[in-house]
């Protein structure tokens, strides 16, 4: 079966997971002006493992631009004084998307979690444990107590390693309707309320 051909050389569903990767950036992102730009100017766009180049991969030059997108981090890099360097950074997953809701009082985060709507609090106590394979520079997911009970049956969030979270061993979503977001910058994993 012959290779379907999108921008660039790209196939379909490459142009698509290309064309996901820009928008989630240009909507979160103060630096999309230059993706864009970068975006629009390109002659070709070429996918080498998870990055996509807007231009000649094996020549790159100064200002050029590139996407790493491995379905979980997103980076937009800008080639400066002969190397890539990160000029935004995000989780892959958008608002709005891979809601995971949990009904059993543990759950393992899986790559795929990107928002974690935790009903069991009408049961009981809640366990979020996070895999040390998940501890990923940008990596973000969110947790909510949807089942508005935390006050009375805890969530709790933990590592499965050394890692800290914010410094603790374990967080405690313990006001009813409470909720997280929890980031890591590849080493430990921190709050943002």
């Amino acid at each position: 079966m012959p290779k379907e051909s999108g921008l660039g050389g790209l196939t379909s569903f490459e142009n698509v997971d290309f064309f996901r990767a820009v928008t989630k950036a240009g909507v979160s992102s103060n630096v999309s002006g230059e993706i864009i730009k970068a975006f629009i100017g390109a002659s070709t766009i070429t996918k080498i493992n998870d990055y996509y180049y807007f231009q000649d991969a094996s020549n790159p030059v100064e200002n050029d631009y590139r996407i790493y997108s491995n379905g979980i981090l997103l980076e937009f890099q800008r080639y400066n004084s002969g190397t890539w360097t990160a000029r935004f950074k995000m989780g892959y997953h958008g608002a709005g998307e891979e809601v995971t809701t949990i009904n059993t009082a543990s759950h393992t985060l899986v790559d795929t979690d990107y928002c974690l709507n935790v009903q069991y609090s009408l049961t009981g106590a809640a366990s979020i444990v996070i895999p040390t394979t998940q501890k990923i520079d940008g990596r973000i997911f969110k947790v909510k107590d949807s089942g508005g009970n935390a006050s009375t049956y805890n969530i709790t969030i933990s590592t499965e390693g050394s890692e800290k979270i914010d410094g603790s061993d374990t967080f405690t979503i313990d006001v009813n309707y409470g909720s997280i977001m929890i980031y890591s910058d590849g080493t430990n994993w921190f709050i943002r309320y």
